[in-house]
């Protein structure tokens, strides 16, 4: 429940001026809560090493920071995005906004073994998905 800035007295959802004092009542302004959120959408394996196609589904803005892949970090060899930024190799998303992280494997495994592998924000979070060896 609000209550008057100036008197102190309690006030109902609807009131625009204190009941009491006459002052008048702004509006408290309800902020979304911002969330990180991203989905891996497609995983393309090339010449180029492996490209992560990814969405930023949250409501807060997100940054990859780097990619694992069996708790090994790979070397980031390009980002994109129509609308995101990409900024010293770092690719920043909006909500809504999709991008592409190409990784080349720093390592040598068996043929068709499935890895786990993530994507890791600035904020620390994992994203987590699988891609199968060269």
């Amino acid at each position: 429940m609000q209550s008057c800035p100036e008197c102190g007295t309690a006030l109902s959802k609807d009131d625009k001026l204190c009941p009491n004092c006459g002052a008048g009542v702004a509006a408290a302004e309800e902020k979304p809560e911002l969330v990180e959120g991203l989905c891996i959408y497609h995983i393309i394996m090339s010449e180029r090493g492996f490209t992560f196609g990814i969405r930023n589904t949250g409501t807060a803005p997100l940054t990859v920071a780097r990619v694992l892949v069996h708790e090994q970090p790979m070397e980031i060899v390009n980002v994109s995005s129509e609308k995101g930024t990409v900024k010293d190799g770092l690719l920043t998303l909006q909500p809504g906004d999709v991008g592409e992280v190409t990784f080349r494997p720093s390592y040598v495994g068996v043929s068709g073994v499935f890895y786990p592998a993530a994507v890791i924000t600035e904020s620390g979070k994992r994203y987590e998905t699988s891609v199968a060896s060269p």
